[in-house]
């Protein structure tokens, strides 16, 4: 039953153009790290490890940290520059280390895609699709470098990790190449829940990557479900153009 403070609160919100509405009310897909605590706490699961694939310059990390202080969190970077910044970033938090590598579904010495002035679009994919959408504007800025990549189940079992809570991965159309290097590491059921961009539900031609349909798919045998998708930008002026964030939340037994 809606208390008289409740409805006062809630029609003061509406003039002033606002919704309110209590979190433990809230549906899904309004905010993934309050939707990803949520479902952690429903099932009994201790988010204490993440692995931030694409960890740029820190952004994700940081925010984990203050959401769960106590999080041990392996961050991936592959381009030195981005991954120096990367370093003094997470130097002040505690239980946060980096790896100047990218992940993929092989191991070895790949070319890493570089648009200087725009670290975000770094990609390990020549197609990535926010440079082929924009193309007049990034082409000319590309430079290779090249980075070693490694699969998730090595560098998994190598660090002695039993168990990924989180796998956040934002790559730039190199999602699915992450994923299929870590089918072991799903076929064992060492990771709980992944986060991971997307800009299409189906693939389109001339771009690699980026659709959420073949990442369902992979993810399906593994016993992961989506929970939600998340809007991040929208570009409605000439091609349309979207970048969205999927959480998906394995099967509890």
């Amino acid at each position: 039953m809606v208390s008289f403070l409740d409805r006062v609160l809630q029609s003061g919100a509406s003039r002033l153009g606002y919704r309110l509405q209590k979190y433990k009310n809230a549906p899904y897909g309004l905010d993934p790290w309050r939707d990803l605590g949520r479902l952690a706490a429903e099932w009994k699961i201790d988010l204490a490890m993440a692995f931030d694939v694409g960890a740029n310059v820190g952004q994700t990390a940081s925010l984990l940290k203050k959401m769960w202080p106590g999080m041990e969190i392996v961050c991936f970077e592959p381009t030195p520059t981005t991954f120096e910044i990367l370093q003094k970033n997470i130097s002040a938090l505690p239980g946060v280390k980096a790896h100047n590598i990218g992940l993929g579904a092989t191991a070895g010495s790949f070319d890493l895609f570089t648009y200087p002035g725009d670290s975000l679009l770094n990609s390990l994919s020549p197609q990535s699709p926010f440079t082929v959408r924009f193309a007049s504007k990034y082409d000319p800025m590309v430079k290779k470098v090249s980075c070693t990549v490694r699969t998730l189940d090595e560098v998994r079992k190598e660090s002695a990790i039993e168990r990924i809570n989180l796998l956040k991965i934002d790559t730039e159309g190199f999602d699915l190449q992450v994923l299929e290097g870590a089918q072991e590491t799903f076929r064992d059921g060492r990771v709980d829940f992944i986060y991971l961009e997307f800009n299409t539900i189906l693939p389109k031609a001339g771009i690699g990557g980026g659709a959420l349909a073949p990442v369902a798919a992979f993810l399906e045998p593994f016993r992961f479900n989506l929970v939600s998708t998340y809007t991040d930008q929208l570009v409605t002026t000439g091609e349309f153009f979207s970048g969205f964030n999927a959480l998906f939340a394995r099967q509890q037994p």
